[in-house]
């Protein structure tokens, strides 16, 4: 019977995770900008800062599908400047944004907007006390609280706010002192809300601090570094750990270069291993733990034609597996972002030129055009461990401001360099989507036929893992709604068929 089901579950999944590669270039998106997926309904969100009305920088952001084509785009204008630092996506799709902006007595303090996944506005709120703030990162966790992390008093003090769904401050912590300048510079939050804080300190040190769930000091390290680090992406690890994305940038008599880094640590905070890329400068900028237990990153390198987005892996140790450079001859870019995708390839988002870019790989990397590999060396950093650093947690009072709440929709055009259909071409011209997955009670189910099968009928099947059937749908809309209420929790497979023939099939997961 075991051998029965692998092969019923190979069938579904060899056609559900077929390899789709491409690259698009999209306006807009620019500035300041982010990046994040949303499991929910499998889609990418892509976020900015831009010149609205062409004085004041308004957060605008877009959604795109898992194949890069515009959902919808829209900006949230406000009287004053918002930079945007970051933005994540809750399990429920919803989008939330943070940045630092002007504030109305002449300080600057940091905003979150929260959307929902059809980019509607819900709240629009600015934080802060009558010191400077600024955010760094944005992070939402399964019982729905959002944790914002950043800087007071001009990269001096070190805070952590946690906010519930409605913008209401639960806590607020700040840490640290102003003698020793602490300059927070990425953090992540762990599922049960745990913050990993990481940031800078004067004569070349670096700290790392962990909170427990209710802000307290769980515990924090000082690191003694060669070069200066500008870590710009931290991830909390499968083991309890993290990993960093970072640039050393070494300084002597002859001038100052980058170097892209990288940096492991364990769940105590003891440094695993810490490397950088040798014979390319360059900027590290993201980094992401994969599926198999390694990792992978991107930033940027140099060739003779200038800087390139660059993906590289490597093993659960640090060693080197991989790496593709992507840009044309006369581009400029960068890779900001990093995410493994459900078939297990890769999304990288950044930007060559003027434009922003989105490019899906396969499990190795390869998009289908303006790529090559690039061989790398590894060094081994001197990033090791030195004193115990004191940052006390102190409670904060803050100001609660609610912004105007307006939006508008905007343009933003996309354009296609390549792309590369796998195993299963209709899969990617028919642009399926079922979310959420898992579910419980229902899922939604999206499609876009193409021309030559929207007068034919198209049926979803469920079966369980033994192949008998559950339910079969006739589908008629291009947004259903497929109620599943009396399901026990497990894996199901589906189907859809549009004219008798197989289009898409793959795997559900039942709470």
């Amino acid at each position: 019977m075991k051998y029965i089901i692998t092969f019923l579950i190979s069938i579904f999944c060899s056609s559900a995770f077929a390899q789709y590669q491409f690259q698009k270039y999209f306006s807009e998106l620019t500035e300041y900008p982010q990046f994040a997926y949303s499991a929910f309904d499998s889609t990418y969100v892509m976020a900015a800062s831009r010149k609205g009305s062409g004085v004041v920088y308004d957060f605008c952001v877009a959604k795109v599908d898992r194949y890069g084509s515009i959902r919808w785009s829209k900006s949230y204008p406000t009287l004053n400047d918002d930079f945007l630092n970051s933005m994540n996506v809750t399990p429920s799709g919803e989008i939330i944004l943070s940045g630092n902006r002007s504030g109305t007595s002449g300080d600057n303090d940091y905003s979150v907007l929260k959307l929902d996944l059809s980019g509607a506005m819900q709240w629009y709120k600015m934080f802060g006390t009558t010191s400077f703030e600024a955010s760094v990162l944005i992070n939402s966790i399964m019982a729905g609280a959002i944790y914002t992390a950043g800087n007071r008093d001009g990269s001096q003090l070190p805070f952590i706010s946690k906010i519930n769904n409605s913008g209401n401050i639960l806590w607020s912590k700040t840490f640290g002192s102003t003698v020793n300048a602490e300059d927070a510079r990425i953090a992540s939050v762990a599922a049960d809300g745990s913050v990993m804080l990481f940031g800078t300190l004067p004569a070349l040190k670096n700290f790392l601090l962990k909170t427990n769930p209710d802000g307290s000091v769980a515990w924090h390290n000082t690191y003694s570094t060669t070069h200066e680090q500008f870590p710009a992406s931290m991830k909390i690890t499968k083991d309890g750990g993290a990993i960093v994305a970072s640039t050393d940038y070494r300084c002597d008599s002859a001038g100052c270069q980058a170097y892209f880094s990288f940096i492991k640590f364990d769940s105590i905070g003891n440094v695993s291993w810490a490397k950088a890329v040798d014979g390319f400068l360059g900027w590290g900028k993201d980094a992401a733990e994969t599926a198999d237990g390694g990792f992978v990153f991107t930033g940027q390198l140099q060739d003779s034609s200038g800087y390139k987005p660059v993906l590289f892996k490597t093993d659960y140790a640090g060693k080197f597996l991989w790496c593709q450079a992507y840009g044309t001859a006369s581009g400029s870019g960068i890779g900001l972002f990093v995410q493994e995708t459900f078939d297990g390839g890769f999304v990288l988002f950044g930007t060559e030129n003027t434009l922003s870019q989105l490019i899906k790989t396969d499990a190795n990397g390869n998009s289908g055009c303006n790529e090559k590999q690039v061989p790398l060396v590894f060094s081994t950093m001197n990033f090791v461990n030195s004193t115990m650093l004191n940052l006390p947690a102190v409670s904060s009072s803050e100001n609660i401001f609610t912004l105007p709440n307006t939006e508008t929709s905007i343009v933003v055009s996309d354009s296609l360099i390549c792309q590369t259909l796998g195993i299963n071409n209709q899969e990617a011209k028919m642009l399926v989507t079922i979310y959420p997955n898992p579910f419980s009670e229902y899922i939604m189910l999206e499609l876009s036929l193409p021309n030559d099968a929207k007068n034919n009928s198209t049926k979803f099947i469920l079966y369980d893992v033994f192949g008998r059937q559950i339910l079969n749908q006739n589908i008629v809309e291009a947004q259903t709604a497929i109620h599943i209420k009396t399901l026990s929790g497990g894996m199901y497979l589906y189907r859809i068929l549009n004219n008798e023939k197989t289009i898409a099939s793959g795997k559900l997961i039942s709470n």
